[in-house]
């Protein structure tokens, strides 16, 4: 199972961009009048009880700078979108421009991955070894608590009051600082493989801004800048480009997330057909 083993690396940053997507827009609990860092608080709060709820990706750049003398930098511009249902289904697919990059779908312990449109592997999530395929078995929501509570402690600025198609949201902008770095990037740590975590994979910057309805403490819209190191060696293995020497490469995320149908019904499907997967 050499393709499946091959992109296990690929799978765990994306998921784990998905987790930090997901936990970074908790909804929250209507307050009056609540401070942007007791509307982050009941955020939390509420995204645990969040039965279902639907998420889509755009205006999404990636961008790779390369110390190479072949090529400045290289961008990506990816889309995708998701469901998540308790207790434990998901689904996220990306594509990379017009073409499909990964989908992962995890359901009643199985846990599914497709990469580039191929072959649909499949494994049992009591059977994933590290720590970040084990959180395809765990609803997302799981860890949105304490990854908030960090985002408590970032600056917070409340733009008051703004219409966001037709809505009346509080637009909050959390900006963090080296302690905030440290303490998230030491949070999503552990949703990397062992041999990848560290210093060459980790954020550096990040600025995230939400946009909630405070009637129903819910995110509608939410926009990231982020910026971090990354190890040059797995990205470059999977992008197949000349990105200089294996060593960190900084890459900047920037995008927007609409989440929308809180709490509507939702149905996952596992794949028709997959392979097992093996190891």
């Amino acid at each position: 199972m050499q393709t499946y083993k091959k992109y296990g690396y690929l799978t765990g940053l994306l998921v784990a961009l998905f987790f930090v997507l997901t936990a970074c827009a908790a909804p929250g609990l209507a307050g009056s009048p609540p401070t942007p860092a007791q509307t982050l608080q009941k955020s939390a709060q509420a995204m645990s009880k969040l039965k279902t709820v639907h998420f889509a990706l755009s205006q999404t750049t990636l961008t790779v700078q390369s110390g190479s003398s072949t090529t400045n930098g290289i961008s990506f511009n990816v889309s995708g979108q998701g469901d998540v249902a308790s207790p434990d289904g998901v689904s996220l697919s990306l594509a990379l421009g017009q073409n499909p990059l990964i989908s992962v779908v995890s359901l009643n312990g199985t846990a599914y991955v497709q990469v580039m449109g191929g072959t649909w592997y499949s494994t049992s999530t009591s059977q994933l070894k590290d720590s970040l395929q084990k959180l395809l078995a765990q609803n997302p929501t799981k860890g949105v608590g304490q990854v908030m509570t960090i985002l408590q402690n970032a600056k917070l600025t409340d733009h008051g009051q703004v219409s966001l198609d037709g809505t009346s949201l509080d637009h909050i902008t959390a900006t963090l600082d080296q302690q905030t770095l440290q303490e998230l990037n030491t949070q999503l740590g552990g949703l990397l493989p062992a041999n990848e975590q560290g210093a060459q994979n980790s954020i550096t910057q990040a600025t995230m801004d939400f946009w909630i309805d405070q009637s129903t403490g819910y995110v509608h819209q939410l926009t990231l800048d982020i910026t971090a190191q990354v190890d040059g060696g797995a990205l470059q293995q999977y992008t197949h480009l000349n990105l200089g020497k294996a060593a960190p490469l900084t890459v900047e995320l920037k995008s927007q997330i609409n989440f929308s149908k809180f709490n509507q019904p939702v149905t996952i499907y596992a794949p028709a057909k997959s392979v097992p997967a093996t190891y």
